[in-house]
């Protein structure tokens, strides 16, 4: 289901092309991406699973959107972009002498996201944005390691990286500030949808992540179709 209401998004995205091409405008950018997450720390039988907390730095993002110009305060914005994101969890196991032995892992995925925005033109040059997205991502496993220092944790550690889920839906919201042909941009996309599937430990499910979002700031190049640059400059 999800696959196919890309493909719908996409096939709207050329159709529009087409149609107003008159009225629109193709953005080249690139910039930086942060992940930034939330989760639920569990001990059971002595054995301790935790996402690690907090951001996961900046990472490079690239971008490409279709803007149709609606009305002279106005657009709609259909877009691509990707970046990766990277999810790192813990598994530990108890030691009355040392307290908590633990090992850290990450799942890398590969996200290509298709947000879906109106820009509202606020000040001359500067507007906000506001929409919703899909991602789907492409998920990196590497082979299963077993501690011989923490036995009790092999099973839980190698199942953690099942757990993330690719594939989201979520909201956005942002502003821009464009000069010439050049708009500087910062956009936060919050995901509604869970990220991961519950963990199960001894038959027991227990749910990782909580809040997920992501910060991003990029400048775009806009290349116009069949209109002077000086009509599209209100946006």
């Amino acid at each position: 289901m999800k696959n196919t209401n890309i493909v719908g998004i996409i096939f709207l995205l050329f159709t529009s092309f087409q149609v107003h091409a008159q009225k629109s405008s193709l953005r080249i950018g690139f910039g930086m991406s942060e992940n930034v997450h939330f989760g639920f720390t569990h001990v059971i039988d002595s054995i301790l699973i935790s996402p690690h907390p907090g951001s996961d730095g900046f990472r490079p993002m690239f971008i490409v959107s279709y803007n149709k110009r609606i009305k002279d305060r106005l657009e709609m914005e259909f877009g691509i972009g990707f970046s990766k994101i990277y999810h790192s969890y813990i598994a530990g196991l108890y030691n009355p002498t040392f307290g908590y032995t633990k090992k850290v892992g990450g799942n890398t995925v590969s996200t290509f996201t298709f947000p879906i925005n109106i820009n509202v033109r606020l000040l001359k040059g500067f507007y906000a944005k506001a929409g919703l997205s899909a991602a789907l991502g492409i998920s990196s496993k590497s082979e299963d390691t077993y501690f011989n220092d923490t036995p009790g944790v092999n099973d839980v550690y190698n199942s953690m990286p099942d757990i993330f889920k690719p594939h989201s839906f979520g909201y956005g919201f942002g502003c821009g500030y464009k000069i010439g042909r050049f708009d500087f941009v910062f956009y936060r996309r919050t995901s509604i949808t869970k990220m991961t599937y519950p963990l199960n430990v001894n038959g027991e499910e227990y749910d990782m992540y909580g809040d997920f979002h992501t910060n991003s700031l990029f400048v775009t190049y806009s290349i116009f179709f069949k209109e002077k640059l000086e009509e599209k400059n209100d946006l």
